[in-house]
């Protein structure tokens, strides 16, 4: 799977390989499957008995979410469209819409990237499908139900305020070194 931008630009990769819950999962489909980094093995993705379905994802410390990217399973050139929203929160109780994509589900066919505004850091991160639509007689397309990969990049809190320390103390040091400098 290639994001829209380069994963160096969106942050790091927090989802992969990390401890996820799916909804209602399918025999050997298990939701591991959608955070295991192989996006080319079309046998490998987690599928849900029924809709909505859900793929919770624990990053394992708040961190803020940048951007989403979603691979839909594509069965034999699928023609099947996805209506999902992307959720966070902080303690897998309480959740915020980070991205909807509901409005239009006949054109979020097989990859679908979501660039997120919130700052807030979330520790967890859901990706709810609500319902796959044949694009072509727009039936239920629950035959293309599966997620294939889900991947969530952005940024530790951690990591983001050991950054913003120092750049404050190359601030501090400018200010205090900057007049010598001039002379």
């Amino acid at each position: 799977m290639m994001p829209v931008i380069s994963s160096g630009i969106a942050g790091k990769n927090l989802s992969v390989g990390k401890t996820v819950t799916g909804s209602n999962v399918d025999g050997t489909n298990t939701a591991d499957k959608a955070v295991d980094g192989v996006s080319d093995v079309g046998s490998s993705y987690f599928k849900s008995t029924s809709l909505p379905m859900t793929l919770t994802v624990d990053m394992e410390q708040p961190s803020i979410v940048t951007l989403t990217d979603a691979l839909f399973r594509n069965v034999g050139g699928s023609d099947g469209g996805y209506s999902f929203k992307v959720y966070g929160s902080k303690d897998n109780k309480n959740w915020t819409v980070l991205a909807d994509n509901t409005e239009n589900p006949l054109i979020q066919i097989g990859e679908k990237s979501n660039f997120i505004k919130d700052t807030t850091p979330y520790r967890y991160v859901k990706l709810e499908v609500l319902g796959v639509t044949n694009v072509i007689n727009k039936n239920s397309a629950s035959w293309a139900n599966g997620i294939v990969e889900f991947t969530v990049y952005g940024y530790p809190e951690d990591e983001l305020n050991l950054i913003r320390s120092y750049q404050n103390r190359l601030q501090r040091w400018k200010e205090m070194f900057l007049p010598f400098l001039k002379k």
